[in-house]
Formats: C-alpha cells, structure tokens, sequence
C-alpha cells in the first residue's frame, strides 16, 4: 500500500506540453489579428515570447527581486509578450480582445499529455489530486479544461501570493489538506521549483523527465520517470 495520499501535479511541460499549448495559442492569436498563420509565424511568434520570458528574469526565482514582485512580474512579462508579437505581426482588432484569446487560448488550445490523462483517471479513485503551480489565475485554470475533472484542489501560486520553490508555497498545501508532507509527493519537470521545491520542504518528489535531461548533482528526487504511465509502478 502507498504512504501517499495526496498527489500534487505541476501543470506546464508535465500534464500539458507547453510548446505545442503555445503554438496552438499562437495561432488563435494571429487568426484573430488578421495575420496568415504560418509555420513560420508560429515559430517566431514562440521566439518571441521566449525572449521576453527570458529577459523577464522570472527563471531567477531566488532573487529577492523577483520572489518579491514575481506575479507583477509574470503579467507584465504575458503583456510584453503580446506587444511584441502585435508589433512584429501588425496584429489588428481590439487590444483587450487579443488580449483574452491570448490568455485563454493557452488553456483552450492545450497539447494534453494524453498518459497522464489515462493516469489520472486510474488514481482519481485512490488518492486525494491536486494542482501546484505558479501563475496567473486569469490564464491557469484554463490549462486544465482539456483534462479530466479529477482534482480536489488547484493551487496557483497568485492566489496563495506564494510560489515553488518556496517552503511557503507547499506548507500552504499541506495546512490545506491538513496532512504531513510525507504524505505527499510532488510530481514535475522543473528541478528547481517541483523537485528542489518539495524536497527542501520534506515532501517526497517525482521527476518527470521525458526528454531524459541530465539532472543537476544538488538536486536529486527521490523518483524519476520518462512516461506518466511509470507512475503507477510508484503508487
């Protein structure tokens, strides 16, 4: 029998593919702008993005800058990325409206990982599931509505105005669920947030690593998998 009861699910790059989410937004995006959606516009529209997302120095979590103004952070870094793409695409049509199909269409356009699909449905009758992950409520929720309906709790860090890697972040989970952390386990792609995060905070941790990435000799989880379906064998 498994000493979990409660599984807590990071959402991009683990349940969702986030680069083809994006280039499926990307693309609702261009069509309502009046742009031709091209492989090529796609693509740049995802290099654009990913220059902002890197200058936005978001990725340097232990900052005391950024973990100070990390949500003020992220919208002005979802706001630049659209800017950008309206510039270099002369995107026509009312901002706000670009700007709602930009936020939810990267929930509505999902990529789901269709094992984890099959895995959660297998657990959701067997452990207590959750969502942990950093981001905006107004673009976060609409990841999830390409999967099944089978979390008790999703956890977005600027409703908890907390986030991973933080002990803050996953002590507001365990006080939610009124558990031991050592009834949880973190289930990621991301060393520093998922699996740093949960081990600095004594909950056991899986790493999901489809692309086989050689992992960080600091950082280690107590599980690695390469397909959602290895999970199973662990709980």
């Amino acid at each position: 029998m498994s000493k979990y009861k409660y599984l807590l699910f990071d959402i991009d790059d683990t349940l969702i593919n986030f680069e083809k989410s994006f280039h499926n937004c990307a693309a609702k995006v261009l069509e309502l702008g009046g742009c031709e959606i091209t492989g090529r516009n796609v693509r740049r529209f995802k290099e654009l993005n990913d220059i902002v997302w890197f200058s936005s120095g978001l990725e340097d979590i232990y900052e005391p800058y950024i973990k100070e103004n990390y949500h003020r952070l992220y919208h002005k870094y979802v706001e630049d990325s659209l800017d950008k793409a309206i510039n270099e695409f002369g995107l026509k049509g009312n901002y706000d409206d670009l700007m709602t199909c930009f936020n939810h269409s990267l929930g509505e356009e999902a990529h789901v990982n269709e094992n984890a699909v099959k895995v959660l449905n297998i657990l959701k009758d067997k452990y207590t599931l959750a969502v942990a992950t950093n981001g905006l409520t107004i673009i976060q929720p609409y990841k999830l509505t390409k999967l099944p309906k089978v979390f008790d709790k999703i956890f977005i860090s600027e409703e908890m105005n907390c986030m991973k890697p933080y002990p803050e972040y996953f002590k507001y989970i365990t006080g939610y669920f009124n558990c031991q952390p050592e009834e949880c386990l973190m289930i990621g792609d991301s060393l520093v947030n998922d699996i740093g995060g949960a081990g600095n905070s004594g909950i056991d941790s899986c790493y999901y690593n489809p692309g086989y990435l050689k992992k960080k000799a600091e950082i280690q989880p107590v599980y690695e998998i390469h397909d959602f379906v290895e999970l199973l064998d662990i709980v």
